[in-house]
């Protein structure tokens, strides 16, 4: 009874690969693909190479509730099945159990004490070989153990008495075609034994006439990745039915060999979605839709997510021949991103060695062409409904993506104010700041800003995590080289302390400055800034000659440097000699930081308003990658974004 409900859940899963029962794939959005999307999964999956599930021969012990009897069906669609052991696998590891894996797909829903009675007495199994390297066609036929790097293997015949091999391994490098070099098969028949090898060069199997075989690396560069060697050998070798053949300390009775019933295994049929286990088992990522993928430099064929509860799931299809995705994007770095519906952005790096820096508690794999990795949710920066995955500083690869356990806000409320306390800001859409055309070598974000307008009042918020300005700034990134746009009035801001009594310090410390909180009040630069008092400065300001403008709250830690200001409207209509109102864009650029500007779209009155005008550049890249892909939105008044 232990493995009752996985012969169960086999039998299941047998009529959904013959075809008997089918489930739409799931998109990103977690709802069935439509039939295009479909069929481009299945074209995806049939395209794909031999499964390292097969190639490696074991389970994650994680995804055995799920994966067990589907190791077998979805080996050609996926390249990198089965590949949570493509290290102990490439060390040659194998085990018993391993062999029996893959003995749960049989096109009849045999159980696996049938399967293995069908191989003693030399009843047919589903099936019809094609000698190409692609061991999909292979799925009604179970695993036999193998050693050394052999990891397991597979045999039986058709029923016009022709013999077919089945060889999987680990090939260590794209390099390694003969990774199974001096493998012996051994045949004993009429008193006689003769022993040939499985190696590519085939030397001496060439001595069989009509012989057959095919390999297949799928290893990309130095990343391992499943090998499958085939070979047909034809009836007129065997001449005794008494024959027995040898691998691996096999020995089989050739008598007794599973026969195939002549009918192709059905492929390509996607199961239904049972979630997603970082194991380098790739077929539970069938049911999901697969993207093209746009890179410059060619370096990805697809892309795919799902945001399964706990965690946001990507995968990612390497094109052949080239260097891999931890060299894709703009500056060939591997920087990718996922950018959320209120612009707030998470960049992660791909690397040589198939890990993923840049996000605490990510996993992933990396198996020949094909990466799976999984970040932890409590990790996606704030959003409202969803968030979109692509290269970092380039149009989404997949959008709207949002979680399958419903979580996400219809609306939200900001209460933005100047305290010195930054949490009000944290769902508030921000705007990329750039420090160099495609971003920077660093694992972080450059800078991210935004504006907000009261309509009497302007708040910005500032920061940024790369260790470049960090070093070079310490704040001073806030507090020069600043220019606010008022609808074409050039404010420039300057920066001054007074302390308890009032007395003005026009020249404070700005650079250089240590971990701390530091309250600046704002001036302009072009005036004179030769009060000594505040009370002096605010009477000067009557008179339009210098004033007080607002304030500034500068934090510096080894993590972050984070500022916030606000500015009077009407303290800066005075002194533009102009009315408030008049303000109708307001831009700032932080120069010390990239030259993008942030921006509102207005100013006007009332915190809907205020919302909807400092949404910016933000709202309007993201309608236009939107409707650029042939979507009509509606725009949300209440809050500025698009549902």
């Amino acid at each position: 009874m232990k493995n009752g409900w996985k012969k169960t859940a086999a039998v299941l899963l047998t009529l959904v690969l013959a075809g008997k029962v089918t489930a739409a794939p799931v998109t990103a959005a977690g709802v069935p693909a439509d039939a295009g999307n479909a069929a481009a999964a299945e074209t995806e999956n049939s395209n794909t190479e031999v499964s390292a599930s097969e190639a490696a021969g074991e389970n994650s012990a994680g995804a055995e509730n799920r994966k067990d009897a589907a190791n077998d069906a979805s080996a050609v669609e996926n390249t990198g099945d089965g590949a949570a052991n493509a290290t102990g696998s490439a060390a040659g590891e194998s085990t018993a159990e391993s062999a029996n894996a893959e003995g749960t797909n049989d096109s009849d829903a045999k159980t696996e004490e049938q399967t293995a009675a069908a191989e003693a007495t030399g009843e047919t199994v589903p099936g019809k070989i094609t000698i190409d390297g692609n061991v999909g066609d292979w799925a009604g036929v179970s695993a036999r153990a193998g050693d050394g790097r052999l990891e397991q293997w597979k045999t039986a015949k058709d029923a016009a008495g022709n013999f077919y091999f089945a060889f999987y391994a680990t090939s260590v490098t794209q390099w390694d075609d003969d990774c199974l070099s001096q493998v012996p098969l051994t045949f004993t028949q009429n008193g006689k034994t003769e022993t040939f090898y499985i190696t590519k060069y085939n030397w001496n199997l060439n001595q069989i006439s009509g012989v057959s075989y095919q390999y297949r690396n799928t290893a990309h560069w130095n990343t391992p990745g499943p090998y499958a060697f085939e070979l047909l050998i034809p009836a007129s070798y065997i001449s005794n039915a008494d024959a027995a053949l040898t691998v691996a300390g096999t020995t089989i009775d050739v008598s007794s060999l599973p026969v195939f019933d002549g009918n192709p295994v059905p492929e390509g049929k996607s199961a239904s979605y049972e979630g997603i286990t970082i194991d380098g088992n790739y077929s539970d990522w069938d049911p999901v839709a697969k993207t093209d993928a746009s890179d410059p430099n060619g370096e990805l064929e697809s892309v795919a997510s799902v945001w399964d509860g706990d965690s946001l799931y990507i995968y990612i299809n390497e094109n052949k021949d080239v260097l891999g995705a931890y060299h894709a994007g703009p500056n060939s770095n591997g920087k990718f991103a996922i950018v959320t519906d209120l612009g707030n952005q998470l960049v992660f790096q791909l690397n040589m060695d198939g890990s993923v820096s840049g996000i605490p508690g990510v996993t992933a794999k990396h198996v020949g062409r094909q990466w799976e990795i999984a970040i932890p949710s409590d990790q996606i920066p704030a959003y409202k409904k969803t968030v979109n995955f692509g290269l970092y500083l380039m149009e989404p690869m997949i959008s709207d993506i949002s979680n399958l356990d419903g979580r996400g806000r219809d609306e939200i409320e900001y209460n933005i104010s100047y305290d010195g306390n930054y949490e009000d800001w944290k769902d508030y859409p921000h705007t990329i700041i750039e420090y160099a055309t495609a971003g920077t070598q660093e694992e972080v974000v450059d800078a991210q800003g935004a504006l907000y307008s009261n309509g009497s009042t302007l708040y910005g918020h500032v920061y940024s995590e790369m260790q470049n300005h960090l070093d070079t700034y310490n704040g001073h990134e806030f507090t020069t080289g600043v220019t606010i746009d008022l609808s074409g009035n050039l404010f420039y801001p300057r920066v001054f302390t007074a302390d308890s009594e009032g007395n003005i310090n026009w020249n404070p410390k700005v650079r250089d400055l240590p971990n701390g909180t530091y309250t600046y009040y704002i001036s302009n630069t072009q005036g004179w800034g030769n009060a000594k008092t505040l009370d002096e400065l605010k009477k000067q300001q009557e008179k339009n000659y210098d004033g007080l403008f607002g304030e500034m709250t500068v934090t510096i830690t080894d993590q972050r440097d984070e500022c916030e200001f606000y500015l009077d409207y009407e303290a800066l209509a005075a002194h533009f000699g102009c009315d408030a109102t008049d303000f109708k864009k307001v831009r700032a650029q932080f120069i010390n930081i990239g030259t993008q500007w942030l921006e509102t779209a207005g100013a006007s009155s009332g915190p809907a308003a205020g919302i909807l005008l400092c949404i910016g550049t933000v709202a309007a890249v993201y309608f236009f990658r939107r409707k650029k892909k042939g979507e009509a939105l509606p725009f949300r008044l209440e809050t500025g974004m698009a549902s």
